[in-house]
């Protein structure tokens, strides 16, 4: 190919991609005059992503610079809608079209009424404001890096934050939502997180803890819905028929942590602040009840004794209905209800027609009395205990295996000073046995129908989930060098000043932990958050000496039971020695072997409020030197036994248990060292001693449903994270 045809070639190629580039620069422009707006999206980070996606033409359409396109999109909205300036939000007719509508993250914001020079505000109507696509990922992201991306770049409003607020947040969002959507879902992660954001003079938003209790609310005052507002808000409501009290009461349970309720009796009104989200729940439930219609609706608990519930409400349903009541002006099938309540073993009755009441309150107490002539079997599946257990224990509450009515009556008395006991008022009437089948983890019950039913109440207060405690357990080796040559405790005490552990340390640092060697001595520090005390411990003694973390193992436990974790090795031990009589010499010898290592065991109780007593056995052994006259090894070993209270996620220290290492060893020029009279010249002998302690953090994690375990199972992960760390840096 000659010089001038390679000259065309390249024109070719060049103008090809000069009509390729205004052909891409054509269909951006086109896309933007479409939608209506230019595409602002989100910054693209690691963990933050807001994508625009053209589902019309069916792919991916790039992404453009911000930057780049700001100056051009104003411009382009300015000469479509001069009505719509910075701040102000206007109506805008939705998109008729047989796609869903979707646009950029940054859509949100442009449609947002949150800018912070806006004066007007204008609602569009239900329905016809636009939905964007929104996608965000955070995962364990710091609060200010998600306010940033939310408030500032997505909502342009000013806001301010406490600065003791140190949260993570984590959580992923995808789909197509209006404005006011994502607001409401944004307010519902705060609540999560137990934050909370009100808005302040200045329009400027406060991003702070939310309370624990009830107390006075800054939160602007609304006396209608609202929808689409930013943090938590005040609505007075005011009630015509029902009591602000027994409104109070019922909302109670759809408010969040922290919410403020205040009753009004002059008015009858009730004051809620709480997220936007919330209270509209609330304003609905509350326009659902206040109706004249429960000004005549009467109702009734009746409590049974000896009959299920659900047989006496299907009994009294059948006689009410083919009794001829519906024969009466008025009553129908919708005039009365009849519930039964399972877990008191009561049936409710609603009715417009108190003389119903009466009625059924006759035929449930004539109703309410089993056959005691008879006696069945019945067969109880325990769903979460042991069945030999629970068993035994119903054969201690009821006198054994037999109970007659004549010579034995057994009541279950509730004593006057016990917290947490129910009391069940039940005698038994005639004669009960109790068979364990523990096949199938069952209750075989050989009674008649009253005494069953008494013995069935008892069986679900006991067959309950037992509780689990998660124990978290740190064991570390510390070299007592320099500032820690007179221990941990010492050194923590004398240096308190010079080490900030953020939400560990007390002030007061007590002797509560006495271990088994006489020479040591433990103690005690109380912390809130495991993860930062450990760092923060184990951080500190680093600095000052060598710190070697010899376990860290997590061990779930049930309430009351013994659990056990052991990491070392077996090692062989000569306990016992034969010998021959006649000849003398040994012919065999008795090995055991013995356990080494770090070896664990905790038995935790659990009482009522969470508060965990914890029966810990920590042992950490290692082999010694070998004893050739009695042909086994010695043990070197350093354990602690105690009992201790912890409250659920705090941590105990225990520390004191010391050992020094003591060696010998000959250093010097070889074969000169040695030459008698002058070999001192070349060599010696050196002697070292290192003396090192022991410190086990123990942290206890109660769980109670399935819910904590899942968390629970979120945190241990975290807590591998921050372990991995610590043992990285402790090499």
């Amino acid at each position: 190919m000659n010089k001038g045809s390679q000259e065309k070639a390249k024109g070719r190629v060049l103008l090809g991609l000069i009509v390729l580039l205004l052909v891409l620069v054509s269909w951006t422009w086109g896309c933007s005059i479409i939608n209506g707006h230019g595409t602002k999206g989100f910054p693209e980070t690691g963990e933050l992503k807001a994508l625009t996606q053209a589902e019309s033409q069916g792919k991916q359409p790039s992404k453009l610079s911000q930057a780049t396109k700001k100056k051009e999109t104003e411009e382009q909205q300015a000469k479509r809608h001069p009505e719509k300036k910075a701040g102000l939000l206007t109506q805008e007719a939705p998109v008729q079209s047989t796609t869903p509508t979707t646009a950029s993250v940054g859509a949100i914001a442009e449609h947002s009424s949150m800018q912070p020079s806006s004066h007007v505000r204008t609602k569009p109507e239900s329905g016809n404001e636009p939905a964007v696509h929104v996608e965000l990922a955070f995962d364990n992201a710091d609060l200010y890096e998600v306010l940033d991306a939310t408030l500032y770049e997505l909502f342009k409003v000013n806001y301010m934050v406490d600065p003791s607020l140190r949260t993570k947040v984590t959580f992923h969002l995808t789909g197509n939502y209006t404005r006011a959507q994502f607001i409401n879902i944004f307010n519902n992660i705060l609540q999560l997180n137990n934050l909370a954001i009100v808005k302040g003079p200045g329009n400027i938003y406060k991003v702070v803890r939310r309370p624990a209790s009830a107390g006075v609310s800054n939160a602007p005052l609304r006396t209608e819905a609202v929808e689409g507002e930013i943090g938590d808000i005040t609505r007075l409501i005011r009630l015509r028929y029902l009591s602000a009290a027994s409104a109070a009461k019922n909302i109670k349970p759809f408010l969040s942590k922290g919410a403020t309720t205040v009753q009004d009796s002059m008015t009858n009104s009730i004051i809620i602040t709480d997220t936007p989200d919330n209270i509209a729940k609330v304003a609905s439930i509350l326009g659902a009840l206040d109706v004249p219609y429960f000004k005549d609706i009467s109702w009734r608990l009746f409590p049974l004794r000896e009959v299920e519930a659900g047989e006496i409400a299907k009994d009294l349903d059948k006689m009410l209905k083919s009794g001829g009541l519906f024969k009466r002006p008025g009553v129908n099938e919708g005039s009365f209800q009849i519930l039964p309540i399972k877990t008191m073993n009561a049936i409710l009755v609603v009715t417009r027609w108190p003389s119903i009441l009466e009625l059924v309150e006759q035929w449930a107490e004539a109703l309410d009395h089993a056959d005691e002539s008879g006696t069945n079997v019945y067969v109880y599946f325990v769903q979460n205990g042991s069945a030999a257990e629970l068993s035994d224990l119903l054969k201690q509450v009821f006198g054994g295996t037999t109970s007659k009515k004549t010579t034995e009556r057994k009541t279950i008395v509730k004593p006057k000073t016990k917290v947490g006991v129910e009391r069940i008022s039940a005698e038994v009437t005639g004669e009960v046995q109790i068979i364990a089948d523990e096949t199938n983890n069952a209750i075989v019950i050989k009674a008649n129908n009253r005494d069953y039913m008494l013995i069935k109440r008892v069986l679900e207060k006991l067959d309950i989930v037992p509780r689990q405690v998660l124990i978290d357990v740190l064991v570390a080796e510390v070299s007592l060098t320099g500032a820690l040559k007179y221990g941990i405790e010492w050194f923590l005490q004398g240096h308190r000043a010079n080490y900030t552990i953020q939400g560990a340390l007390d002030n007061n640092v007590t002797r509560a932990i006495n271990t088994p060697l006489g020479s040591t001595t433990g103690f005690s520090l109380g912390v809130y958050d495991p993860i930062s005390f450990m760092r923060g411990l184990i951080t500190a003694l680093g600095s000052e000496s060598d710190v070697n973390i010899l376990s860290a193992p997590s061990i779930l436990a049930i309430d009351n039971k013994e659990a056990t974790i052991e990491v070392g090795e077996e090692v062989p031990t000569v306990t016992g020695q034969t010998t021959s009589a006649t000849t003398g010499t040994t012919i065999t010898n008795t090995i055991q072997y013995r356990s080494t290592g770090i070896i664990l065991k905790v038995t935790p109780h659990i009482n009522s409020s969470g508060l965990v007593k914890m029966e810990v056995s920590q042992e950490v052994s290692e082999k010694g030197e070998f004893n050739t006259a009695l042909s086994s090894y010695s043990f070197l070993n350093r354990k602690a036994n105690t009992t201790l209270v912890a409250e659920d996620g705090q941590t105990i220290a225990i520390g004191g248990l010391m050992k020094t290492n003591r060696s010998t060893s000959e250093a010097g020029i070889p074969w000169l060292r040695k030459i008698p009279v002058l070999g001192y010249l070349f060599g010696g002998i050196e002697k070292e001693t290192r003396k090192t302690e022991l410190i086990i953090l123990i942290t206890p994690h109660v769980i109670k449903n399935r819910a904590e375990a899942d968390a629970i199972t979120r945190e241990f992960s975290r807590k591998v994270q921050g372990l991995k760390e610590l043992l990285r840096r402790s090499k």
